[in-house]
């Protein structure tokens, strides 16, 4: 549609996908935190460890909602042709990630110490805010990306479309995950010493 130059084609495709994702997210947050006890257990987390990992990964699973901004963002200006702009965002999230992550965990001023739940909390944050900020950079460069002139009309062939293009990219990236996944199962079988060394 960019390389069209069809403005209407790009809002609907923005727009649709942006949908899309979004109820996504909640399909699989719901999931996630419902599964996330039995999904440790699968990857055979130690018992000793499973309770600060079922936090930590409720806290991210359940805040995907708020995250899911952050990534999609990158997609679409990389589908413009702009790779510098996610870059930067990133680099933000990166920087923000190493300032509240030690804070979340150990405590700071106000800040209670939350262990390993706070760095989930403190990767929330930073993701949220490189996303919004983001937003908002990325809004004045390209004004098609304001959220607020879409027209949220539900288009199948757009969001059956935007999926058939990104399939294989998430396949790709699913093949990397569960090869990390299977690491880590084994990882975890040596117990907590040799999970937290890994």
């Amino acid at each position: 549609a960019y390389g069209q130059k069809n403005e209407p084609l790009m809002k609907r495709v923005l727009a649709n996908s942006f949908m899309a994702l979004f109820v996504l997210c909640i399909i699989l947050s719901i999931a996630g935190i419902l599964m996330r006890r039995m999904v440790l257990r699968w990857v055979h987390t130690p018992p000793e460890v499973l309770e600060m990992a079922a936090s930590y990964l409720g806290v991210l699973v359940g805040s995907m909602l708020l995250q899911f901004y952050f990534n999609w963002l990158s997609g679409m200006l990389r589908s413009l042709g702009d790779a510098t702009t996610p870059l930067i965002i990133i680099l933000a999230a990166t920087l923000l990630n190493i300032i509240f992550v030690p804070l979340f965990i150990t405590g700071a001023g106000p800040l209670p110490r939350l262990g390993l739940t706070g760095a989930a909390w403190g990767t929330v944050l930073a993701n949220s805010l490189a996303g919004l900020g983001g937003y908002f950079y990325v809004e004045r460069k390209y004004p098609l990306f304001n959220i607020r002139r879409w027209e949220f009309t539900v288009d199948w062939a757009s969001i059956k479309r935007v999926f058939g293009i990104g399939l294989p990219a998430s396949l790709q990236m699913i093949v990397a995950s569960v090869s990390g996944v299977l690491i880590i199962s084994l990882v975890n079988g040596f117990g907590t010493e040799v999970a937290a060394a890994y």
